[in-house]
């Protein structure tokens, strides 16, 4: 009777896991467009928190250039406009940490790239 236990229970197990992947699977199939409206909407607490304290992920997932992340960096985080820092990949990033600093990374044609922009 244990060796049924197990058998029974290695099935369950196996069935569980392929579920678990087709619902992955369904899940991967989701548009770029259905993402940018998850993130878009506030993340903490029901308020727009997160666009004063940042990360902004919108400028990576809507595809700014960085000048237009500055400026949406900026009207949500007022402490923090005149330190918007636009710097390509071969520029030198700072090494020290400041809450009043924003470093927004773009590519050769002036887009933002990843890492997602943030204070730092």
């Amino acid at each position: 009777m244990t060796n049924h236990g197990v058998i029974v229970l290695a099935i369950l197990l196996v069935i569980a896991i392929s579920v678990a992947v087709v619902e992955f699977d369904k899940r991967k199939g989701t548009t770029k467009e259905s993402s940018k409206l998850r993130l878009q909407s506030p993340m903490i607490g029901g308020s727009m928190k997160y666009r004063r304290e940042g990360p902004w992920p919108e400028c990576v997932l809507q595809g700014m250039s960085g000048k237009q992340c500055a400026r949406f960096v900026g009207a949500g985080a007022e402490d923090v406009r005149n330190n918007i820092l636009i710097l390509s990949e071969e520029d030198v990033v700072p090494l020290d940490f400041r809450e009043d600093r924003v470093i927004i990374m773009v590519d050769t044609q002036g887009y933002v790239t990843k890492p997602v922009p943030g204070r730092g």
